[in-house]
């Protein structure tokens, strides 16, 4: 049995979880979902990670899954608690010591987006439905609609450094000792971030995709026949890697 902390993206929704939540503790797993509250500008990144540590507790051989900007959460964490391993969900991979506004500029993100929208005949706007809800099944999709509304993210973080401790290693590794692992998904929304590069910053004992090259669905974790793939491949993942 495997303990799974699963941290968050924008907004900081534990629900956002539910179907992974559900289909790990089938497996015979515990699934320990994060709420944060994102739109508290009180809260920062050593915040965020704070409350991961505080649902690992005393725990000392967790599993880190972390999804998009929780990419900035969970390399944060080792510091605060052991863990034995950081999943990473089509997460923002940083280097140490980058804020999540300067990731944005550094991977041309957005501008991947609006060049795989236009290549698609889509409007370039970012749209919810669109990029995030489109492949969610209707069941799914009900019971987001009576969960709490999305919360939006504070200025707070935005131009905060993802403190990872990166040890005395050359080049600086992230949290040595700990197997990192990246895991992007599918998806016919043709959000993709372009290039193809292994980070710098990840344990030498795995790659990190800082560039996905390949298109990826935000929603991955929460679409009713990609929980199970994801689930597949988080276990898969821990299995070879830590």
């Amino acid at each position: 049995m495997t303990t799974f902390v699963l941290v968050p993206g924008a907004g900081g929704n534990a629900s956002y979880w539910r179907e992974l939540v559900a289909e790990l503790e089938s497996r015979g797993h515990e699934a320990l979902p994060v709420d944060i509250a994102q739109d508290d500008p009180a809260l920062g990144l050593p915040e965020y990670a704070d409350l991961v540590a505080a649902a690992i507790g005393p725990r000392t051989d967790a599993v880190l899954v972390a999804q998009s900007l929780g990419g900035f959460t969970a390399p944060m964490v080792p510091a605060r608690r052991p863990v034995r391993m950081i999943v990473l969900v089509n997460a923002m991979i940083p280097l140490p010591g980058e804020s999540p506004g300067e990731w944005g500029d550094a991977t041309g993100a957005d501008a991947a987006r609006e060049a795989a929208d236009e290549a698609a005949g889509r409007d370039r706007e970012i749209d919810l439905e669109r990029h995030f809800l489109h492949d969610l099944p209707d069941d799914v999709r009900a019971q987001m609609e009576q969960d709490p509304p999305p919360r939006g993210v504070a200025d707070t973080i935005w131009g905060q450094p993802c403190d990872i401790d990166t040890g005395r290693t050359s080049p600086p590794t992230w949290s040595p000792g700990v197997t990192t692992a990246s895991s992007p998904c599918r998806s016919s929304s043709g959000w993709r971030v372009t290039g193809s590069a292994s980070s710098p910053t990840c344990s030498p004992a795995a790659t990190c995709w800082r560039r996905a090259g390949r298109p990826t669905s935000p929603t991955g974790w929460s679409s009713t026949p990609r929980r199970f793939d994801v689930a597949r491949r988080i276990k898969s993942g821990v299995r070879d890697g830590g």
